[in-house]
């Protein structure tokens, strides 16, 4: 196929100009009111070169200057295109950022406080279970369901008063009974839903946004949630609530637990009974987009809905509309998710284009699908799934147009205008794939099957930087195992498809079809399992920079929808090669200008009520400082690795472990999965507090074979290439008196010295002599508080004997003394930094000084005074 000759895309132009607008308001955010004047002074310049060009035909002047005309055409089209991005921009700052006054985000700040609401149910709700951990949480976690409800009253003490927005529930305990229009009245603490905290974490934040959700409702219990007189009037969001329902029953009378479980997620959206090892086999294989209800499945529907209705002999229209009123239908059935409105999009375009016989272009029907999302939802392009789901749409239709089996074009047509020698093989593979016998079958089914090969090899080269920058997984294993699941994946969506509408109908066929379920979604998960055990089928790598996959998609995007544009292929392999090798380069420049520079970095990642701190050298080394979390230890882990690739590296050189408490440690699972860590160094108390996690970290140090030794005070780390640092404490000769459970006491102390700039690591150190306070020091640059900033017998000492430029505190909102941290703002005349309210932050140290770069504003760059 070739798309030299196709007509030009005016719908990949307006998205163009769309997105263009909206990044542009998301950088430089403009007032609604800017935005409207200059909406109209665009429109009205645009209206004044239509009119010049039109009076200019319809006089037929022949002293008019060409190029005159073509500079007023010209202009015409970039007003035109300039008034889409001002539109769309002013239509982002409506749909993002204006709320009216009674709106309950403007009742809601950082912290959680109590709130009475009465609401109605929006939306599906959901059971979510807590992951499996490495090690045993410190709290035990129970289910919790989630949903949206829609405010509108809240009390004011013992009045009401009228409110209005989408919150976001969050209930302890199992309400999936609950149904959408259900008017309920609610008790908690609410609070808005906070930004990220560091630069590797999800937005989630912007995320709910894009749905005008920004608050959030917490009821720790049952008696927190009361129903209220249900409405008598039929709902059709209720409707389909008892249908989902009813599916869900059918899944689990009929089919086994774990393939219930499976046929839930793919085919209702319902992930609650899928367990994590299951969630993990299709993370690892590259198979994940599986599980989210997508293009793949409304496909299936429309396909063999296509084929059902053409055989019994229905025309192109009521097919269409039948077509149609099925993915409706559907789209309903799952809650209306935006994966699934995405696709929806895409597939009612290729509808509407076979109506008025224009299916051919299918960019232009992609396109118009993503002008749609974007006047839903202005943020939901920009989402990581849309992102993904739109580019796999786009490689299908450029190597394989979707037809849904209702084109009309004959091949002897297409046969007739075969020009070059390139559309005279394909004339050939034409009438060779027409041969009658055994021949012309067994060449159909190796074209077919090579044909599929390379789009879902093509699918995944396209796909391969996005998922490394959002995920930082490498699955090559995906590239082989995809081709072959589209038997057991199309078996088991199609029967299960047939057992819900036998389960709605005719119960005494849901045997037959459960039995092809349970073969296809068992058949596709031995597939999987066998994938996952594949020598190096997966592993995780530093993703390439941001800028460089924005360009490179930038680039791709138009070479595919403007041909004229695209230069030759050799030219286009070579700008890839050369733009692959500038970011995979780009590390080695950040590395040596650090270098240059002398430059050693100390950052300090937010992982809530727990501690990982990354030091960096200028020579490129690496020391971890615990990695754990009171309520989050993987995440903690998943953080620091992250922190890790985002410098180029696979491994990390040291971690030294403080102490034994669980949120100082329990990341350690998570973290040897992902990067390879050389040495682990700990005090030699670390093992001797009785405790199960203790016992589950040997184990996993033992299993990924990583060497442990054990330091204590006058000991430095020039042994494993760290001179700078070196142990103020515990002291050994004082083993006697070491309470083993009192793991505080003897929590390791690092000074960590770059040229005249020096760091103190405290980790939890709590006692009211440590000898390392008896001698003196010059000022420190920057000092960790110990106990996250509560309360410490020793702080006033560490203060004095260190005179910090600044304060550090790793901080969450679990533990929170506020009169602990107004006494030391009070003690302290230096800044405060802390992970809850500056999130991740960095501290970077040259022979030019020190300074500290923040995530969140404005403190973004604060130089420390010497």
């Amino acid at each position: 196929m070739t798309f030299r000759n196709n007509p030009p895309n005016p719908m990949a132009t307006i998205l163009s100009a769309a997105v263009v607008g909206i990044i542009f308001w998301s950088v430089c955010p403009v007032t609604a009111p800017r935005l409207v004047c200059l909406f109209f002074a665009v429109m009205s310049v645009y209206l004044l070169f239509i009119f010049y060009c039109r009076w200019n035909d319809h006089k037929r002047r022949s002293d008019t200057i060409p190029l005159l005309v073509r500079l007023c055409n010209f202009g015409a089209t970039m007003s035109f295109l300039t008034a889409i991005a001002v539109f769309f921009a002013l239509w982002s700052t409506l749909k993002l950022d204006l709320y009216p006054r009674e709106h309950i985000v403007h009742k809601a700040s950082r912290d959680f406080v109590p709130l009475v609401a009465d609401a109605v149910v929006v939306d599906m709700p959901q059971l979510r279970r807590p992951r499996a951990t490495s090690f045993t949480p410190p709290l035990e976690q129970e289910s919790t369901t989630t949903f949206i409800a829609e405010v509108k009253r809240i009390r004011n003490g013992f009045d009401w008063e009228r409110a209005s927005g989408r919150i976001l529930v969050a209930v302890d305990g199992d309400f999936t009974r609950l149904t959408t229009g259900v008017p309920i009245r609610l008790k908690g603490r609410f609070s808005r839903i906070l930004p990220p905290s560091n630069p590797y974490d999800w937005n989630r934040e912007f995320s709910w946004r894009t749905r005008r959700v920004l608050v959030r409702l917490s009821v720790a219990s049952s008696d927190g949630i009361e129903i209220l007189k249900e409405e008598s009037e039929v709902s059709i969001f209720r409707l389909f609530d008892a249908c989902r329902k009813m599916a869900s029953e059918t899944f689990d009378r009929f089919l086994t637990p774990q393939t219930s479980g499976l046929a839930k997620a793919m085919l209702l959206g319902l992930r609650s009974d899928l367990d994590d090892e299951t969630q993990d086999i299709f993370r690892y294989t590259g198979t994940v987009h599986l599980l989210a209800i997508s293009g793949m499945h409304l496909t299936l529907v429309a396909g063999f809905a296509s084929l059902l209705l053409r055989g019994l002999g229905f025309a192109r229209r009521p097919l269409v509309i039948l077509l149609l009123a099925g993915m409706l239908f559907y789209v309903l059935l799952t809650d209306m998710k935006p994966p699934v409105l995405r696709a929806m999009a895409v597939l009612v375009a290729y509808c509407l284009g076979s109506l008025i016989r224009r299916q051919g272009q299918g960019m232009n029907a992609l396109c118009a699908a993503g002008l749609f999302i974007l006047l839903i939802s202005p943020g939901e392009l920009f989402q990581f799934g849309t992102q993904l789901s739109f580019l796999a749409t786009g490689v299908l239709i450029y190597r394989s147009p979707l037809r849904l089996g209702i084109s009309d074009e004959s091949a002897h047509e297409e046969e007739g205008r075969a020009q070059s020698r390139a559309e005279r093989r394909l004339v050939l593979a034409r009438l060779l794939r027409a041969q009658s016998g055994w021949r012309g079958r067994l060449y159909r089914v190796r074209e077919q099957g090579t044909g599929l090969l390379k789009l879902n090899c093509l699918i995944w080269l396209v796909l391969v930087p996005l998922i490394l920058l959002y995920t930082n997984l490498f699955t090559p294993v995906a590239m082989l195992i995809n081709p072959l699941l589209w038997l057991p994946m199309t078996l088991g969506l199609v029967s299960g498809f047939a057992l819900m509408i036998a389960g709605w109908l005719c119960p005494i066929l849901c045997p037959v079809f459960a039995t092809g379920v349970e073969f296809g979604f068992n058949f596709l998960l031995w597939l999987l399992h066998a994938a996952q055990n594949v020598p190096y089928g997966y592993c995780f790598l530093p993703g390439l920079p941001a800028w460089w996959c924005l360009v490179f998609y930038t680039g791709l995007i138009i070479f595919a929808l403007y041909p004229s544009v695209r230069p030759r292929r050799s030219v286009v392999i070579a700008l890839m090669l050369i733009w692959l090798t500038a970011g995979m380069s780009s590390y080695f420049v950040t590395g040596h200008m650090r270098a240059r520079h002398k430059e050693a970095t100390v950052e300090v990642l937010a992982v809530g009520h727990g501690q990982a701190i990354l030091i960096t050298t200028p020579d490129g080394r690496n020391m971890l400082y615990d990695c754990g979390s009171f309520s989050q230890g993987d995440r903690a882990g998943e953080l620091a690795a992250q922190a890790l690739w985002r410098q180029g590296r696979l491994s990390l050189d040291l971690l030294v472990l403080s102490h034994a408490d669980s949120d100082h440690y329990n990341g350690c699972g998570e973290l040897f999965r992902r990067v390879r860590v050389r040495q682990v160094l700990v005090t030699p108390y670390m093992f001797r507090k009785k405790h199960e996690n203790l016992d589950l970290l040997e184990a996993l140090l033992k299993e990924f074979e990583i060497p442990v030794a054990n330091v204590v005070r006058g000991d430095t780390f020039a042994a494993w290439n760290f001179p700078q640092c070196t142990v103020l404490h515990p002291e050994i000769d004082r083993e006697s008196d070491v309470d083993p459970e009192d793991s505080n006491a003897v929590s390791m102390v690092v000074h960590f010295q770059h040229e005249t700039h020096r760091v103190l690591l405290t980790g939890d150190l709590n006692s009211s002599e440590v000898h390392f306070l008896h001698r003196p020091t010059p000022p420190l640059t920057a000092l960790f508080v110990p106990h996250h900033g509560g309360k410490s017998l020793n702080l006033n000492s560490l203060l004095e004997w260190g005179r910090p430029r600044s304060l550090m505190i790793c901080d969450g909102t679990l533990v929170r003394d506020e009169a602990a941290r107004a006494a030391l703002r009070r003690q302290s005349s230096c800044p405060v930094f802390s992970t809850l309210e500056d999130g991740w932050f960095r501290l970077i140290m040259n022979d030019r000084g020190s300074r500290i770069q923040t995530f969140r504003r404005p403190r973004t760059n604060t130089i420390i005074p010497e």
